[in-house]
């Protein structure tokens, strides 16, 4: 770190702390706003985090209100412990009314929300009211976004953190159940029995895993006890139970079934040695610095469920694995099933050994008492087709097989019956352990009728995605603490029973800090450009943006490009975020303002090929990847407050709002200019040159 910026830390940390304080949580209420969405009879009401929406032209804000110019309604109590005086502005096109209890803040029109002055106001330190009403323009690209700033912080969304609102209202609580039970519909694959036209959610055509070469994969006895009962083995399973007591006796079903299958891509097992405690390690040392305890739990544990975190166990991979077929998933998850939840974490060949001589070594491959009897493969087939497995899974070539005839989504009139009865389904209706609310939710949305499933809007599916994929298992968001870290003792006494010598430096040369933080989800949508955004979830982006973590960003299966888009629409981004042209005069003043004697950036962060020295606990992001990622309107929320932004991170804040800036000789201490001239020299690419000396 710089000469200068060592006395600064200690005085700017201090000046970073969050000027407004929060009610502490003392009620029912919950975070965030309800935000009601509505056009003609059509109304959907939720929870948002912001007040802020961008809809494209012809495009729905809501999966169950229509396109075309739509009403949003914000509405949550400001909670504040003391009074705060805060300056509202907003940016945006249509109508805008801002309500303070009574007060009207702001009385917007146009195209051009942001030519506005912002309205100074006085937030009383008691629950106060906010109402936000408005109104999509008849044509174009409908958005807004509510901003405040206070004395000590810039401008920045007005968001969840400062707001409550009652989340129980009968409205809001009707469109949670019909939104529940949607995704259930999609997860449990209802629409590949009961076929619903014009399906638009993406998780509609997801696909279950292929039964092709499934003899080739995993092990008879496994697949015998999985199809007799999924939930006994897993259960969060999506596949319900369909086999019921035969009359060729307990079992007979699920192992003439799994004769059948077994027979699927079958292949001669090669004896393989046991691995070496060595390679067993540093599969439990990967499974450690990989995270993976965040969403599993370990091979070794007795515990079977886990109601706090919802992990999936792996008791019995070595029962359900053949070891080659093991390390080929771990490699490529999605070969088999493209709609798969398991990520692929580009694992070497090395590693994937790895990890499985681990699993393999400590899991169980006992699944029950006594030697394992065969079933009949050719009632197995017979089988396969009337118990209507063929309905989500593809089998063979063998044309023949067909899936059974089921009722289409719309023609289901009973909702109480069938696989939604209230009673444990018997016969050939398949048993999902649904829980009562569960039932209750397939219901709301299956009343509510196929138009539920035919429109879909990316704001709802970033979201759902986001919980479905489990991101929260690896990141916060929103304040919450990501499980990875709530289960750290568990992935510390893994390495504690395990020794052994991991890498001391990352692939470019840093040394890996003891503190492993990864990025927070909050902003995410606000921070970085949609396009870099999608490219990165999709696996495209070819460098890591921390070279310094231990973990390792996975590539995720799924709609990632709509995904990214969410995020984006529901900060009130546009759907893409071109970089903009650079100034070379200011470019080279931050180019000269980042130097070590000045601010010293480059004591922390890497500028394209040059590593920088000094980062010890604090790396940060390479400068040359800036462009790329980074919207403006974050970067500089992020420069004048990082505390206020991501609270725990190392990057100190070297302007103070409303101050001459330490280094007179640059602009005349003007903070805002040498802010912009760091903008402009990381607008620079992959063409930034290193500071001068």
């Amino acid at each position: 770190m710089s000469r200068l910026l060592l006395p600064l830390v200690a005085v700017v940390a201090a000046s970073s702390f969050l000027p407004l304080t929060a009610r502490p949580d003392g009620d029912d209420k919950r975070p965030g706003f309800r935000l009601t969405l509505a056009n003609g009879d059509a109304t959907d009401v939720t929870s948002a985090r912001l007040v802020a929406l961008y809809v494209p032209a012809g495009t729905r804000p809501s999966p169950f209100v229509p396109a075309g110019p739509f009403t949003a309604t914000w509405q949550g109590d400001l909670t504040f412990e003391l009074p705060e005086e805060l300056t509202f502005s907003a940016e945006g096109r249509g109508k805008l009314l801002v309500k303070l209890k009574d007060q009207v803040l702001l009385d917007l029109s146009g195209d051009d929300f942001a030519k506005s002055p912002g309205k100074k106001v006085e937030v009383p330190g008691e629950p106060t009211p906010l109402t936000v009403t408005y109104q999509a323009p008849a044509t174009g690209d409908a958005f807004v976004r509510l901003s405040w700033k206070g004395e000590n912080f810039v401008r920045e969304p007005v968001a969840f953190t400062f707001a409550r609102h009652d989340a129980t209202t009968k409205e809001q609580k009707a469109s949670a159940q019909v939104r529940q039970g949607r995704e259930l519909t999609a997860h449990l694959q209802c629409v590949k029995c009961h076929a619903v036209e014009k399906a638009a959610m993406p998780e509609l055509a997801a696909d279950a895993p292929s039964l092709a070469t499934i003899g080739g994969r995993v092990h008879e006895p496994w697949l015998a006890h999985w199809v007799q009962d999924p939930h006994a083995l897993r259960p969060q399973a999506t596949m319900p139970k369909l086999l019921t007591p035969s009359e060729k006796g307990p079992g007979q079903d699920a192992r003439d079934l799994a004769a059948y299958l077994a027979g699927l891509g079958a292949e001669a097992l090669k004896d393989e040695p046991p691995p070496a405690d060595e390679t067993v390690a540093k599969g439990a040392r990967l499974f450690s610095h990989l995270g993976c305890v965040s969403c599993h739990l370990m091979p070794a544990k007795d515990e079977f469920k886990d109601e706090e975190h919802d992990r999936l166990p792996l008791r019995h991979v070595a029962a359900k694995w053949k070891p080659a077929k093991l390390r080929a998933f771990l490699r490529k998850p999605t070969a088999h099933c493209a709609a798969i939840r398991m990520p692929d974490f580009g694992l070497s060949a090395d590693e994937a050994d790895q990890l499985a001589a681990f699993l393999l070594k400590t899991s169980t491959r006992s699944l029950g008492d006594g030697p394992y009897e065969k079933g009949d493969a050719k009632r197995g087939k017979e089988l396969l087709t009337a118990k209507g497995c063929l309905a989500c899974h593809a089998a063979t070539e063998d044309k023949k097989l067909s899936p059974p005839k089921a009722p289409a989504l719309a023609d289901l009139k009973k909702l109480d019956a069938g696989c939604l009865a209230d009673a444990k389904p018997g016969g050939k209706v398949p048993a999902f352990a649904l829980t009562d609310g569960q039932r209750d939710a397939l219901r709301a949305s299956l009343a509510a009728g196929p138009a539920v499933f035919q429109h879909d809007a990316p704001i709802d599916l970033a979201e759902r995605t986001l919980t479905h994929l489990r991101c929260d298992a690896c990141h916060q968001r929103d304040g919450r603490e990501d499980a990875w870290s709530r289960l750290r003792d568990e992935g510390d006494a893994l390495l504690n029973e395990y020794p052994g010598e991991d890498a001391e430096k990352d692939p470019i040369g840093q040394a890996f800090p003891a503190v492993q933080l990864r990025p927070p989800l909050t902003w995410t949508g606000e921070k970085l450009r949609p396009e870099w955004l999608a490219a990165f979830l999709n696996g495209k982006v070819e460098y890591k943006p921390r070279p310094y973590l231990r973990a390792r960003m996975p590539h995720f299966a799924g709609p990632m490009d709509q995904v990214a888009l969410g995020l984006a629409l529901q900060h009130g981004r546009p759907p893409k975020s071109p970089p903009p042209p650079v100034d070379e005069k200011m470019a080279d003043a931050g180019r000269t303002l980042a130097a070590k004697k000045n601010w010293g950036c480059i004591a922390c962060h890497n500028v394209g090929k040059t590593v920088a020295a000094e980062a010890f606990e604090a790396p940060g992001i390479n400068f040359a990847h800036v462009r790329d990622r980074l919207t403006r309107d974050y970067f500089d929320r992020w420069v004048y407050s990082p505390l206020r932004v991501e609270p725990g991170t190392k990057m100190p804040a070297v302007f103070q709002i409303g101050r001459k800036s330490l280094l007179d000789q640059f602009f005349g201490g003007d903070a805002d200019k040498q802010v912009e001239a760091l903008w402009q020299y990381l607008q620079k690419g992959d063409k930034i040159q290193f500071p001068p000396e």
